[in-house]
């Protein structure tokens, strides 16, 4: 004990209070989460509305706390072309699911 006490004493990294892996183990992958496009009029005429169901919608994941999904919301624009762009873009984006549009 005399020994150890005069030698140098190297402070430990601080991870944050979680411990650090051991040397050579890779952190595990993370799940992948499955996009969930959101058509919702969030410019135009029914805004309001589309800005209220975002909110409901992100409230619901919130609450259920499952890591698997992924909200994207699209804007439609309020219009029949608007939900076919935001149709398109979100699939390009690697969303799984549509939900809308709204009208």
């Amino acid at each position: 004990m005399a020994l150890s006490a005069c030698a140098q004493q190297v402070p430990a990294p601080y991870y944050g209070g979680v411990a650090p892996l051991p040397q050579g183990q890779a952190l595990p992958p993370e799940p992948q989460r499955a996009k969930v496009a959101l058509l919702l009029p969030l410019t135009g005429s029914n805004a309001q509305l589309g800005q209220a169901m975002l909110n409901a919608a992100q409230l619901a994941l919130f609450e259920q706390g499952s890591p698997g999904f992924e909200f994207v919301p699209r804007d439609t624009g309020s219009t029949a072309q608007g939900a076919a762009e935001a149709a398109r873009a979100a699939i390009a984006g690697g969303a799984r699911v549509l939900v809308g549009p709204l009208t």
